[in-house]
């Protein structure tokens, strides 16, 4: 059943209308994150907890690592005590989000439902061993954390008052007891002072003759952890100012987007310096921590993503740099860097041993996915302004129609007003086509530099004649850039070394980009002018004088002069180095003829460089 279903039969008219009001417009734009939150107050307003549960999915669907909403997610059925559900929620987040205040709330839900009157003598014992074993895994995961100093003391305090029954038990907790002492002391805590204290009186109440032993070996890391507490505090304060209640989103490139990038990198670099003198081991889990602290809220920035895979496989870790990429595939699914890094780790396993892992993924398959993906997201761009354009003619469309002028045949006022709004919505119309058209254009540009780099890794791993196979579907698509076609010529040119494919293939490109009929608006035009002088600047380079010339002829026959001006750059120069004077003065002559308001010399600025 679908929330507005439900809403139908059980909201009111009035939080109806707001409800589904909050829905059209997070559906609209599913980064509205004022929008979102607005959706969730009215859900839980509504007491229904179907509308509540499927507000929360949808959510975290969208913002899957906000801890503050997964806390509350869990809050809303621990109250409804509804515990299965509570345990299916910790196991969809814990692992995502590694923050301290879910992992606590994870703590002491195990630690409620494990003690208390309800626990019979004959199963404390078990109860206690699965409390500590819960305090074990939520340490071993966020325990490096600064805020996690009461998660530390709440353990040593579990450990301290655990009932022994036997001289080897006692021994044994006090080992125990000395092993997270020495674990806590070298990680910068706001409560670490208090906690060296508490050591060294557990230790010298012990044996004070090996507690300055102890002690002392410990005395370094101590001081080194709670010299660097300060540093990493306003490091991290900084972060969570910049940050504050952000939710994950792909960056707009915003000076904010800039700000929070610089913070985290500024973070993870000060981790890897190794301040804190650890062991490489120790030091690999506080990088780690780090990275995935940042991807919290830089989700989508693919540059953290890539840095962090590039850490793990430099740290040696080389399936888990896969498996980095593999995710951040998954997350990123246009993104041009990760696919790129993915596909180029799972090349380096062809015709090796580890092809036959289950973890292994052919290249192929990830371009292929790649290619699909960036395809559908154009598809989407255009039916969404498409949309918005209909929308917007068919409103301008009613304004002109004589049903509405007659109405205003005798008010003057009313009818300049009229045409005010019509003005303003076809300007509205040109720049939803102006911001559209910079979107495909951008999309294509990554579209065809993915067709490139498949074709290239296919010329690598199963030869030219596969190659050709890829360039072939490349070009059958409508999103198909000029520079797919000169990279397919190129690389015929120099695994052949033979010109006659090569030019077939920028004759093919002339056909759909440089045809008579085919440059008909001022993107065409430009991108025209682009592969002709790539075309150009691979006759020249064959010192094919006649193709060269014949080419300046067609392609100043087809451009408009709006956009010829990198030919005749390219015109001028080639007159000048390979022609003659007289044809150097002839191109003069039609560049003024071409354009009378010119100033000669700016045609003429790069020859003698």
């Amino acid at each position: 059943m679908t929330v507005n279903n439900i809403n139908k039969r059980n909201g009111s008219t009035t939080k109806l209308d707001r409800f589904q009001k909050l829905q059209a417009k997070v559906t609209n734009d599913p980064w509205d994150t004022e929008s979102w939150t607005n959706l969730l107050t009215e859900a839980q307003q509504k007491g229904n907890p179907t509308v509540i549960r499927e507000t929360y999915e949808q959510f975290l669907k969208q913002f899957p690592t906000s801890h503050r909403h997964w806390i509350s997610y869990i809050n809303y059925e621990l109250k409804q005590k509804a515990y299965e559900r509570v345990e299916s929620l910790f196991k969809r987040c814990l692992h995502t989000v590694p923050n301290v205040e879910l992992w606590k709330n994870y703590l002491n839900y195990v630690k409620k439902t494990h003690s208390g009157n309800a626990i019979s003598e004959e199963k404390k014992a078990e109860a206690r061993h699965v409390i500590g074993e819960a305090y074990d895994y939520v340490l071993q995961h966020i325990g490096t954390d600064k805020n996690s100093g009461s998660i530390w003391q709440d353990y040593l305090y579990f450990i301290r008052n655990s009932e022994v029954n036997s001289t080897f038990e006692e021994q044994k907790k006090m080992i125990l007891l000395r092993k997270t002492y020495h674990k806590v002391l070298i990680i910068p805590l706001a409560n670490i002072e208090q906690i060296w204290k508490e050591y060294d009186s557990f230790e010298n109440n012990i044996n004070k003759l090996a507690a300055k032993n102890f002690i002392s070996d410990r005395s370094p890391s101590y001081m080194l952890a709670r010299q660097s507490f300060c540093e990493l505090k306003n490091m991290l304060d900084n972060i969570e100012k910049v940050q504050k209640n952000y939710l994950a989103q792909p960056p707009s490139w915003s000076e904010k987007d800039y700000k929070m990038l610089d913070v985290w990198k500024e973070y993870i670099k000060w981790e890897k310096n190794n301040p804190l003198k650890l062991k490489e081991d120790l030091m690999l889990k506080r990088v780690t921590y780090a990275y995935k602290q940042a991807l919290l809220t830089l989700r989508y920035f693919p540059e953290i993503w890539y840095d962090y895979a590039i850490y793990m496989s430099e740290s040696g870790k080389t399936e888990d740099s896969i498996f980095i990429l593999k995710t951040a595939s998954e997350v990123l699914p246009t993104s041009l860097l990760i696919n790129f890094a993915l596909a180029e780790a799972h090349e380096a396993k062809l015709k090796t041993p580890a092809e036959s892992s289950p973890s292994f993924v052919h290249p192929k398959l990830i371009y292929d996915n790649l290619i699909k993906n960036l395809t559908n997201e154009i598809g989407k761009i255009d039916a969404k302004y498409n949309t918005k354009k209909t929308r917007l003619l068919a409103l301008v469309s009613t304004m002109n129609s004589p049903n509405s002028n007659d109405a205003m045949d005798n008010d003057n006022d009313e009818q300049e007003r009229q045409n005010e709004r019509i003005k303003e919505k076809e300007k509205e119309i040109k720049e939803i086509e102006k911001e559209h058209n910079e979107k495909v254009r951008e999309l294509k540009q990554r579209l065809g530099l993915a067709w490139i780099v498949f074709m290239r890794f296919t010329r690598r791993s199963e030869g030219l004649k596969a190659a050709r196979i890829v360039f072939s579907k490349a070009r059958k698509s409508k999103y198909c850039v000029h520079q797919v076609f000169v990279a397919s010529a190129l690389m015929e040119y120099q695994m052949t070394k033979q010109s006659v494919i090569a030019g077939r293939i920028f004759e093919l490109g002339m056909k759909v980009f440089a045809s008579p009929n085919g440059v008909t608006d001022d993107d065409k035009s430009e991108e025209a002018q682009k592969f002709i002088a790539e075309y150009l600047d691979w006759l020249i380079s064959l010192n094919d004088d006649n193709n060269s010339r014949a080419l300046f002829e067609r392609a100043l026959s087809i451009l408009p002069n709006n956009n010829a001006n990198e030919i005749w750059d390219k015109f001028t120069k080639y007159e000048n180095d390979f022609g003659d004077l007289a044809g150097l003065l002839r191109v003069e002559k039609r560049i003024l003829s071409s354009y009378p308001n010119s100033k000669l010399f700016l045609y003429f600025k790069n020859i003698y460089k």
